[in-house]
């Protein structure tokens, strides 16, 4: 069993975004001018508490594992937690190896600063939730090839006025030397 905590302060309350156009707080909540509707800021800070865990098992005749991963906004009052869930079974490592895995992930509007999120899930940002599948097997120990498919993933409605589907295949390689 590997455990872990942290705790991340990202005090951004009142301020503009940091990328993109005035407006584009990739799911985070926000408040513009009443006036001019321009100026916009973030509505919270992002005090994240997180917590994580991942159960390797054996015994299965070969490796497999459990996680899962929790995070809290503490600033927020409302739509305030991401959580993911999956599983790993096998390990690409020598030629002819490899491993299939599962996740599922959930993350509220405020639960952590959009910017920093995964890009892949629900076309990035929060406010999101998703299906997460991937393969990758070891032509041999330096090389290997992997397989990734969002499947479901969805944004929210409080991100647009229609929930958005998002599907998306990643095909990848990676060499080691």
């Amino acid at each position: 069993l590997t455990a872990g905590a942290g705790y991340i302060d990202m005090p951004v309350k009142g301020k503009n975004t940091y990328y993109g156009s005035s407006d584009v707080f990739f799911g985070n909540s926000f408040s513009c001018d009443s006036i001019l509707l321009t100026f916009c800021t973030y509505d919270n800070n992002y005090e994240e508490l997180e917590l994580f865990a991942t159960l390797d098992i054996d015994g299965l005749g070969m490796p497999a594992a459990v996680y899962g991963h929790y995070a809290q906004n503490l600033d927020a009052d409302d739509e305030d937690t991401a959580w993911s869930a999956g599983a790993r079974l096998g390990k690409a490592s020598g030629a002819g190896s490899w491993q299939v895995a599962y996740e599922f992930a959930s993350i509220e509007a405020d639960s952590v600063l959009a910017l920093l999120s995964d890009s892949n899930i629900g076309g990035g940002g929060t406010d999101v939730r998703g299906h997460k599948l991937g393969a990758v097997f070891a032509v041999d120990k330096q090389w290997h090839v992997g397989l990734t498919l969002f499947i479901d993933n969805e944004t929210l409605s409080s991100r647009f006025d229609d929930p958005i589907d998002y599907d998306r295949v990643i095909f990848d390689t990676s060499f080691k030397y």
